[in-house]
């Protein structure tokens, strides 16, 4: 499945390719949220806040085919 992820603000430094912060990955089925984390090698402690289409996630919820993930940085990571 494919699934858009994007990343805010200082979390960008893990989409070194894509200025933009915007990528879109082709993960495993019922990929959790911190699984995608991990696949991507960010450090979920870099993480404050996850949106799953507009709406917050957990890092336990699984995702779906076509679905959005926002990441927004942990205050004070740079």
């Amino acid at each position: 499945m494919v699934i858009e992820v994007r990343f805010f603000a200082s979390l960008r430094r893990y989409t070194p390719a894509d200025p933009s912060g915007i990528i879109s990955v082709d993960v495993p089925d019922a990929l959790s949220v911190e699984e995608l984390l991990n696949q991507l090698e960010v450090n979920p402690a870099h993480v404050k806040n996850i949106l799953r289409n507009g709406r917050e996630s957990k890092l336990a919820d699984h995702l779906a085919d076509g679905d959005r993930v926002e990441l927004f940085p942990a205050n004070g990571i740079l």
